[in-house]
């Protein structure tokens, strides 16, 4: 075919055209190569995967985050495979320096205490963009990255980008602070979601992106594996909840094959100060 990469950036809005991280078609499947000079189709093939209903949950009653005492300890990435000898809390700026330094990586962000924790999402992406291209899909239902990230109004996203009412640089737009790119979204009104619509979208993103983050705001280890493998780490927040509640969490998505499950909480100085582009 004709040069797709190139097809991409013509539909790409404005500014965003001049910092595509690479050939957004090099890695991809071919079903999602496809739709880039298209909008999906809807017969589209997918990867097969699991189709749980709670894709993501409904936010738990919110709290505000609690100043608590945490270890503060230098952090390393456990290895895929590795021993599990229960879970630890790291800061913020351990957490983000390590993942930062694997150079490209799929981050899912959970949040026991729903949208309160979602502020660690945030931060972390725009740490990382000192490390990268980073993009952050928004999965908490409640759209509460979406608002935070680039403000009150109608943006289309995730949504729309699955039922192929849009295509992917009409979807994605740049943060309010950062050089972040967000996947808001979207009309969550609308009809539902097919799986595997989700799935492909995930792997797109990976190939486009040095660091793909979800904020999959409250949800299950089920409804994680619709974006995330064995591979991918998963953040717990510990905005709003105890440490004990943060580590259950953590200990349940461990025994679910998600090895590389770390639990991050934030200084109060931290939240939602971190600078745009800052150095981890």
């Amino acid at each position: 075919s004709e040069d797709l990469a190139g097809d991409l950036a013509g539909d790409l809005p404005g500014d965003l055209t001049d910092d595509l991280p690479r050939d957004l078609t090099d890695d991809l499947p071919k079903s999602v190569r496809e739709t880039y000079s298209e909008p999906l189709d809807p017969e589209m093939e997918a990867p097969t995967l699991s189709t749980p209903d709670d894709v993501v949950g409904d936010p738990v009653d919110a709290r505000g985050p609690a100043d608590r005492d945490y270890a503060d300890e230098d952090l390393s990435v456990p290895a895929s495979g590795s021993d599990f000898d229960g879970p630890e809390i790291f800061a913020f700026r351990h957490a983000a320096s390590a993942i930062g330094g694997m150079g490209s990586a799929r981050i899912a962000v959970v949040s026991p205490a729903g949208d309160p924790g979602s502020v660690v999402a945030r931060n972390l992406a725009r740490r990382l963009a000192a490390n990268g291209s980073v993009v952050m899909v928004d999965l908490t239902g409640t759209g509460v990255t979406s608002r935070k990230m680039l403000g009150e109004g109608d943006f289309a996203g995730l949504h729309e980008l699955a039922a192929g009412s849009v295509r992917f640089g009409e979807a994605i737009h740049r943060d309010r602070q950062s050089e972040v790119r967000v996947l808001p979204s979207g009309d969550v009104e609308g009809e539902g979601m097919a799986p595997d619509r989700l799935a492909a979208i995930a792997d797109a993103m990976t190939g486009s992106y040095d660091f793909v983050m979800f904020d999959c705001g409250y949800t299950g280890p089920q409804g994680l594996k619709l974006v995330a493998d064995g591979n991918t780490v998963v953040v717990i927040s510990c905005e709003g909840v105890t440490p004990d509640e943060a580590a259950d969490t953590a200990i349940q998505f461990h025994a679910a094959g998600f090895v590389d499950t770390i639990l991050v909480h934030l200084d109060p100085s931290e939240r939602e100060s971190v600078p745009a582009g800052a150095a981890a």
